[in-house]
């Protein structure tokens, strides 16, 4: 019969052999990530925000052009369906403006599609992190501001062109971005307002809980209430 002081040490042997080999799987891993994480890493601003700006300079922004296809425009509102290429990748997506109260107007972004996802993955070559989960959902809602519109007060039916800065509210961090519309070419173009905003728009269009929706939307209207009471 074996004495258990025998068996007792053979279980912490068997321990320290399991706990070595789960140790050495978790080195594995780190080393397969390693490279990987140097590629996306950039400096912090909390640590270096000089570098940080540095960093973001040396990357300038760059339009992401597409064309207006099947533009639809009345008085008060214009619809489109957008397709561009970027970079190697083609995207595409639906966008409805509708104003809604002074210059403050109702953005409808629609999936088309997998290449409503291209233009996630646009974004995160320019913000270069990765997509992982982010996907474009069936509806996102935001609010535009109009800056100015070609010619000057004119209704959205005859318009030449129009400038508008975008807000996403119901998102993460609120990203902003620039919009430029030129309906004689019938092309358009997203722009950036400020590159701190390049990793928020990575989720800027994922699709919210009812929550977290109706609580941005109040937001947002109580923000318009007050832009336009300025």
């Amino acid at each position: 019969m074996t004495h258990p002081v025998v068996i007792i040490f053979a279980l912490i042997g068997i321990g320290l052999c399991i706990w070595a080999i789960i140790g050495l799987g978790h080195e594995r891993k780190r080393a397969e990530r390693g490279p990987a994480k140097a590629a996306i890493e950039k400096p912090s601003p909390h640590d270096d925000l000089d570098a940080f700006v540095q960093w973001h300079r040396d990357r300038p922004w760059q339009p992401i052009v597409f064309k207006l296809e099947g533009l639809e425009r009345a008085e008060n509102s214009f619809a489109f369906r957008a397709h561009g290429e970027h970079k190697g990748r083609t995207f595409g997506f639906h966008l409805r403006f509708t104003l809604e109260s002074g210059r403050f107007a109702r953005c409808e972004w629609r999936r088309t599609g997998e290449d409503s996802d291209a233009l996630i993955d646009v974004l995160a070559d320019s913000a270069e992190r990765p997509r992982e989960n982010c996907r474009f959902g069936d509806c996102v809602i935001a609010r535009a501001l109009i800056l100015e519109g070609v010619p000057a007060r004119a209704p959205f039916r005859a318009l030449a062109r129009l400038h508008a800065r975008v807000f996403f509210d119901q998102a993460k961090l609120r990203p902003v971005i620039l919009m430029d519309f030129d309906f004689v070419a019938k092309t358009g173009q997203i722009g950036e307002v400020d590159f701190s905003h390049r990793w928020a728009l990575v989720g800027a269009f994922m699709p919210l809980d009812p929550i977290r929706a109706k609580r941005a939307a109040r937001a947002a209207s109580a923000a318009a209430t007050a832009g336009n009471a300025g």
